[in-house]
């Protein structure tokens, strides 16, 4: 099978077979595929640069993608049932329906991602970089999602607030801080 460059044709990968399932591309460098359609099953794209490649229609089960650049990949019809993304970098994909179920993403990169009527169920996102997440139009299928923990099924404590403190915490004495609520330094105008 042969991958070609989306735009201009150029040959980017030449692997025997007629199929990519459980190919060993770890470290390709896959700009602008076009490998609209691919079986990947099972592949192992471990830190591959899959970034503004057509990946629509793909299947992505139980591939291994850790620390892989999918950047502005279209990932439209794309199937991750099982896939791992741990570490990986999908900024401003849309991860749209099918959806990623039983997908590991922990500690990725999903910045600016669409989750648009994703099933989601068993995805795994724990420690996640989640910025900017698009969930609109329509519901998610959250099933039994896992966002954080700390590795003994606790979730971990509330991030802190914007002026530094945790939920009902109070600033030590001499820290130089107080609550934004607290009024009794301020003086009424003259």
């Amino acid at each position: 099978m042969i991958v070609v460059h989306r735009e201009t044709g150029e040959h980017l990968l030449e692997v025997p077979g007629d199929t990519l399932a459980g190919a060993r591309l770890d470290g390709a460098v896959l700009l602008y595929a076009d490998l609209r359609g691919a079986d990947l099953r099972g592949a192992d794209l471990r830190g591959a640069d899959l970034c503004q490649a057509d990946l629509r229609g793909v299947r992505l089960d139980g591939a291994r993608l850790a620390g892989a650049d999918l950047t502005l990949a279209n990932l439209a019809g794309a199937s991750f049932q099982g896939a791992t993304l741990a570490d990986a970098r999908l900024q401003a994909v849309s991860l749209a329906e099918p959806g990623p179920a039983r997908t590991d993403f922990r500690d990725a990169d999903l910045s600016r991602v669409t989750l648009k009527n994703s099933n989601l169920g068993g995805a795994i996102f724990r420690d996640a970089e989640m910025r900017r997440i698009d969930l609109t139009a329509g519901r998610p299928h959250l099933g039994h999602l896992q966002l954080r923990h700390d590795g003994r099924g606790r979730p971990h404590r509330r991030p802190a607030q914007p002026d530094g403190l945790r939920r009902g915490a109070r600033p030590r004495v001499g820290s130089g801080t107080r609550p934004l609520n607290d009024v009794s330094r301020l003086r009424p105008r003259a």
